[in-house]
């Protein structure tokens, strides 16, 4: 793993600290190479995620886009319907046809027909799961990986080199990174200060 963060502007999530844009490159064991970009780097992308193999690509939340498209090398780009954008499902034709009818009738909730967000469909996915018997798509495992990436691109741009996974550190080293920062700002204010001015006559 190897990445680059800029923390010039403050961006926290849940009241926690993120990077405000950065850019990671790692590859997994098996050879394949995987780079995520966040912030405004991520225009560099122009998807939410890219996948690419020996005959062709997958991308994912096209900006301004479709939800899924894919291409066979040598051919053009083939729409997969989802019924589903990058921020939340669209309606059905037959879910927006009763949601008109229910805003016209008298005592029914505003929410009967709204469009379920990404928490309720996550909250559903791990009840079919154990309904099913089989670990959810949004497991702690697998959200333990994603996690590990991140820590690990934090780290990398902390000791300004290349990381190993899996990774080795006891705190958050983007806190640490930002908390050090903040503590040599102060340390020159504090030095500049104590610098006395020339005695004028």
């Amino acid at each position: 793993m190897l990445a680059g963060i800029d923390t010039s502007e403050e961006n926290v999530w849940f009241g926690t600290e993120n990077e405000y844009q950065g850019i990671s490159q790692w590859k997994y064991e098996d050879g394949v190479y995987g780079l995520a970009a966040t912030g405004p780097s991520m225009e560099m992308i122009g998807c939410y995620m890219r996948l690419i193999g020996e005959d062709g690509v997958i991308e994912m939340g096209v900006e301004d886009g479709p939800a899924i498209r894919y291409r066979v090398d040598g051919g053009g780009w083939r729409t997969v319907e989802t019924n589903d954008s990058i921020h939340k499902p669209d309606y059905s034709l037959v879910r927006a046809g009763l949601r008109k009818v229910a805003q016209n009738a008298p005592g029914l909730p505003d929410r009967l027909f709204d469009r379920p967000t990404f928490y309720e469909r996550a909250v559903e996915e791990v009840v079919a799961a154990l309904r099913e018997d089989r670990e959810p798509e949004i497991s702690g495992r697998n959200a333990l990986d994603g996690t590990e990436l991140t820590f690990a691109s934090w780290e990398s741009a902390r000791r300004q080199g290349r990381i190993d996974l899996p990774l080795d550190v006891e705190d958050n080293p983007l806190e640490t990174l930002i908390e050090n920062r903040e503590s040599d700002a102060t340390d020159d204010s504090e030095a500049e200060s104590e610098v006395e001015a020339p005695a004028t006559d």
